[in-house]
């Protein structure tokens, strides 16, 4: 036996100029070391140890250079590695080996593959399965494997068959494992697999710290770019909730820019309002909050600002929570008003001030704005959204011209009793305080009624529906048909089935009548058509016989087109799809190769027909299945 190996086993995966074998000099820890060896044919280990099972046979190992060694017998390597144990058969004993060599052929024809980082100076060797099963560094220009211990994970287990039974298990949770295997008294255990598999967003218990007074803390938040557009071509809203009382602000902005601004005013207004300052303020992480200009502002102000963790909501729930209950709120004004969706500003705004009207759980079903403003809200003047408002025109045209204006209700506005009337005339958007509300009709709303719970009315008298006789004499004369063009039965039987379900259509409805005004419109058409152009059902279905007939009769495979009864027309196809990509040289030979996997082909045979239907030629193709790579 002869046993190729490299000229040095320093030279592996560097495919360069070869350097030279010295078999001495090398220290004790280089001896012990693990190079992985891109030349050599056999694993080749210096030391009897690492074999589990060893057959003495003395044998000449031939290298490079052309001179030899010898080993002394083969047998199984074994090879503890930091996370595996790794075996390699018909590994050789060479004891001269200054160093350990690792076949790379050997891993590779067993569909193991090698990738290494250059700028890591790493390298692994991963199975078919994408598991990394040898990793090691890059040292000048060896590629030396890593064997260095570490430890397992800590999986308080009682057995390892404990282990096995949860694995097998699917794993499954501490509770139901116990069921399944009452009789091994588990009583706990961390499975790593479990944990990295089934973690989810940690619960927020408990509650929030109540604020002792208004401004203690506020909690702001930008809804993100909502389309379409509003009427005022605002993109954005800014919701301001105050903590201690749940009350509600909001402001719609056409850019994000907007936003500092409104903050500014904002907390200056309320500080007039309550005699008070902001203490608090809670956001989330956007530029729109954490930026110079708001930071400085914050500063000057006293005002802490606190930031939730990114991709975490729930640290921010009163901003969040009140954007989804507005928001659910303003979807149903619109839809309920029939306005378009441009107006969800309008909505938006409305929804927020009817949310602040609301009671409460969290303040045992007391509302914000009595909260807020230590009184108690006044309910009537709450209209529906949408409905019919009557507005005061001042400026009338003349004396004697209406002096109300038809509009849309869309809302309120801040003030003393002020309304937003969208005007059906003009399309502009009044605010007043002289308004008549109708809130029964919604202008806008389409005549679908959304409403399951609306009247029925029942009609008196009869509707006739008319007969077939009555029916034909009121409508155009049916296409007369060409004396010259003959029907063939199944088009005559065609046309008795579409007579017959005119008559079963138009039946008599017994208790109603219905008379029609005669109108007289009928018409001669006539034309130059030549009737021997005219495709009749007949003609149809035998064209469509010849196509099915073509599709049952192709063959599905290779086996099935020589098997066949036109089995000469289909080999015949089949020499000359081979001789065209023969002479247009599709395919070269090469030695296969055990790393190398081919690719499937898979045959193609279809007949072909003119206009007409009739066979002209038999067709195949030679396809590879390029979804396999």
């Amino acid at each position: 036996m002869q046993t190729r190996v490299s000229q040095s086993p320093h030279q592996n995966l560097k495919f360069g100029k070869p350097t030279t074998f010295v078999l001495c000099g090398m220290n004790q820890q280089d001896r012990n070391s693990i190079v992985l060896d891109s030349g050599a044919s056999n694993s080749m280990f210096n030391d009897k140890k690492h074999f589990i099972s060893f057959t003495s046979k003395e044998e000449e190992v031939i290298l490079a250079d052309g001179s030899s060694i010898k080993s002394l017998g083969s047998g199984t390597i074994r090879i503890e590695l930091s996370h595996c144990f790794l075996k390699i058969n018909n590994g050789l004993l060479i004891p001269q080996l200054a160093i350990k060599l690792l076949s790379m052929n050997t891993l590779i024809g067993a569909n193991h593959s090698v990738t290494k980082e250059i700028s890591a100076k790493t390298f692994v060797v991963t199975s078919k399965a994408k598991k990394v099963i040898i990793n090691g560094s890059l040292e000048s220009v060896n590629f030396i494997i890593h064997q260095n211990k570490i430890p397992p994970f800590n999986i308080s287990l009682s057995t390892s068959s404990t282990t096995l039974l949860h694995q097998s298990s699917g794993h499954p949770s501490l509770e139901y494992f116990k069921k399944m295997y009452p009789e091994k008294n588990i009583s706990s255990f961390n499975c790593t697999t479990c944990n990295l598999s089934k973690i989810t967003k940690t619960p927020f218990k408990g509650t929030f710290p109540q604020p002792n007074r208004k401004l203690e803390t506020i909690h702001m938040d930008l809804c993100s770019p909502i389309s379409p557009e509003s009427i005022f071509g605002k993109k954005y809203f800014l919701q301001i909730v105050n903590r201690f009382s749940h009350f509600l602000w909001i402001s719609a902005l056409t850019n994000k820019s907007e936003c500092k601004d409104y903050i500014k005013n904002h907390i200056n207004r309320v500080k007039q309002q309550t005699n008070s300052q902001v203490a608090n303020l809670i956001s989330d992480n956007g530029a729109e909050f954490k930026n110079t200009d708001l930071q400085n502002f914050f500063k000057y102000k006293g005002i802490n600002h606190l930031t939730s963790a990114p991709y975490t909501p729930e640290q921010n729930p009163f901003s969040e929570r009140g954007n989804q209950t507005a928001v659910n709120k303003s979807r149903c004004l619109l839809l309920n008003s029939g306005l378009d969706l441009s107006y969800w500003a309008e909505a938006e705004n409305t929804a927020f001030y009817v949310e602040n009207l609301t009671p409460c759980k969290s303040l045992n079903f007391e509302t914000p704005f009595s909260k807020w403003f230590n009184r108690k809200p006044s309910l009537k003047l709450l209209h529906p959204f949408g409905c019919e408002a009557i507005y005061l025109d001042n400026f009338p045209k003349n004396k004697f011209s209406s002096r109300g204006v038809a509009g849309v209700f869309l809302g309120y506005r801040e003030g003393h009793r002020m309304f937003c009337i969208l005007d059906l005339e003009t399309g502009k958007v009044k605010t007043t305080h002289h308004v008549k509300f109708n809130d029964f009709p919604f202008p806008n709303k389409s005549q679908i009624n959304l409403d399951q719970n609306t009247e029925s009315f029942v009609l008196s008298g009869s509707l006739d529906i008319p007969t077939n006789s009555q029916t034909n004499s009121n409508c155009l004369d049916s296409p007369k048909t060409p004396n010259n063009l003959e029907l063939s039965p199944n088009d005559q039987r065609k046309d008795d089935k579409n007579q017959n379900f005119t008559t079963n259509t138009l039946q008599q409805y017994k208790g109603y009548s219905w008379t029609t005004e005669p109108v007289d419109n009928s018409k001669e058409i006539t034309s130059n058509l030549d009737p021997a152009n005219i495709l009749t059902n007949s003609c149809q279905n035998k064209q469509s016989s010849i196509f099915v007939k073509a599709i049952v009769l192709d063959s599905k495979s290779h086996s099935q087109a020589t098997n066949h009864p036109d089995s000469k027309q289909w080999l015949a196809a089949i020499d000359d799809e081979l001789s065209n990509m023969k002479k247009n040289q599709v395919w070269s030979f090469h030695e296969q190769d055990k790393s190398i996997h081919p690719l499937t082909t898979t045959s193609v045979f279809k007949r072909k027909t003119d206009v007409n239907g009739n066979l002209t030629k038999y067709k195949a193709r030679l396809c590879v299945r390029g979804f396999n790579q």
